[in-house]
C-alpha cells in the first residue's frame, strides 16, 4: 500500500534566470524589496531607489527566495528555496522579530518598500 501525504511549502523560487535584492535603511524605518529582474545590477538599482536610495543599504541579494526580518530598526536578510525557508532563515538570524517583507523571483518584476 501506498500512501500519500501532501505538504504545503508556499511559494517556491523558479529557475528561470531572475534576480532579486532587498534593502534596509541601517537605524531607520525604510526597506525595499525587488524580485523578478532580469539581472543583478537590475535587481539592485529597483531596490535601492524603491527603498530611498542613499540611507539604504543592500542587505541580499539572491535568486530564488528572500526575506527581512525586522525588529525595530535591526534588520536582517536571508535566501532559501522557498519563501517559509527563506522566512524562517530570516527570523533565526534575528531572535524576537517579525517578517517585514518576503518574497520569489519568478514572476513579473515588482518591488515593494515601506518609508515612513
Amino acid at each position: 500500500m501506498v500512501v500519500a501525504k501532501a505538504v504545503a511549502v508556499g511559494p517556491v523560487a523558479h529557475a528561470d534566470g531572475t534576480y532579486g535584492a532587498i534593502y534596509a535603511r541601517p537605524g531607520g524605518p525604510n526597506w525595499a524589496i525587488s524580485l523578478g529582474q532580469p539581472t543583478p545590477a537590475k535587481a539592485e538599482d529597483r531596490a535601492m531607489v524603491s527603498c530611498n536610495h542613499i540611507a539604504c543599504d543592500k542587505k541580499l541579494a539572491f535568486t530564488d527566495c528572500g526575506a527581512l526580518a525586522q525588529r525595530g530598526f535591526d534588520y536582517y536578510a536571508a535566501s532559501g528555496p522557498t519563501q517559509p525557508a527563506a522566512e524562517s532563515a530570516a527570523l533565526a538570524g534575528l531572535p524576537d522579530s517579525s517578517i517585514a517583507t518576503s518574497g520569489c523571483n519568478g514572476s513579473s518584476p515588482r518591488e515593494e518598500n515601506f518609508r515612513s
